[in-house]
């Protein structure tokens, strides 16, 4: 089997995916990039939001620049190539090679991110939802791909870094 050229990585803000919400979330057993979202039930929702522990957390423009640097940073440190990361008010998606399984790189990322977040929240214990979609890029193309929707199939521009495009 031949190794991965590189990784995509989403996590999201606490309390704002969700299960059976109408803006859509991702059923536990289908955590693919693409999958189709659940119908909304707000049961489901109502359920979720009662046994969250915290309001939910959105970032604002100065969160999501300390999260974008956090995340340059920690690749630079651990000599990760970062091919791009975008930053929104609910999520976080990046594209990188990694020399550590995907679900370790995850969590670096997040808890470097919660660190920084800290400084300006120091009272909030939860910035986001537990895991986040991982998932290996075995190509250029499925980089390339990967890239093109993080940086340009996420709406309006928000905090985002890309070094070049994929030729």
């Amino acid at each position: 089997m031949s190794e991965a050229i590189g990784v995509f990585l989403t996590f999201t803000t606490y309390g704002t995916h969700l299960p059976g919400a109408e803006a859509g979330s991702v059923s536990r057993n289908r955590q693919t990039w693409r999958s189709p979202t659940v119908q909304f039930n707000a049961t489901w929702e109502d359920q979720a939001r009662r046994l969250m522990v915290e309001p939910g957390f959105t970032l604002d423009p100065e969160d999501r620049a300390l999260v974008l640097k956090s995340i340059i940073e920690t690749c630079s440190h651990r000599a990760w190539h970062l091919f791009g990361v975008h930053v929104r008010t609910n999520h976080v998606h990046a594209v990188l090679q990694t020399d550590v399984p995907v679900e370790r790189a995850l969590n670096y990322l997040k808890a470097r991110a919660t660190f920084v977040l800290k400084t300006r929240h120091s009272g909030r214990q939860r910035f986001w939802t537990k895991h986040g979609s991982t998932r290996y890029l075995w190509s250029r193309a499925s980089v390339a791909d990967a890239l093109d929707y993080v940086m340009n199939q996420q709406g309006s521009p928000m905090d985002s870094w890309a070094p070049d495009p994929i030729a």
